[in-house]
């Protein structure tokens, strides 16, 4: 059996506050349950566990090498705080490689759909009868603006 280890998440904040790199959870050999000032010390801690220098694909203990042990987040340069580009643990799921989420801020446009504008959006209603029968109503379209469009 293995011995007893302190189970370590290590937290990160950026200039504004913001958890902008979260990392995985490891197994701290210490076992003493104290505070770990070393957890994002280069060779040491986290890196330690998941990237040990001179290591293979997969570690003795079964765990694969992550030289990335983290998630990076990228925030619009606005008072809003919002998330633009979204990453994941492992190399290949990092910001600039081309693996993330990504996330748009809009507003709607009053163009038309043949011009290509995929951000025009139609306007129903409901209206219902002396019998109360219901029925949709065309009521054209929102103007430019009306309405915040999210793409991810």
């Amino acid at each position: 059996p293995q011995a007893t280890r302190d189970l370590v998440t290590p937290f990160e904040y950026d200039p504004f506050g913001r958890e902008a790199k979260k990392y995985l959870p490891y197994a701290d050999p210490s076992a003493n349950g104290s505070y770990k000032a070393g957890a994002l010390t280069p060779g040491s801690g986290i890196m330690a566990f998941y990237n040990p220098s001179g290591s293979e694909a997969q570690l003795p203990t079964g765990i694969p090498r992550i030289p990335s042990p983290f998630a990076e987040t990228r925030f619009e340069p606005s008072p809003l705080n919002r998330v633009e580009e979204q990453g994941a643990p492992g190399s290949d799921w990092q910001i600039g490689q081309g693996h993330t989420v990504r996330q748009g801020y809009y507003s709607n446009s009053d163009a038309s759909l043949s011009e290509g504008n995929g951000r025009w959006a139609k306007q129903y209603g409901v209206s219902i009868d002396a019998s109360g029968n219901r029925s949709l109503k065309d009521e054209g379209s929102y103007g430019q603006n009306q309405l915040y469009v999210s793409e991810t």
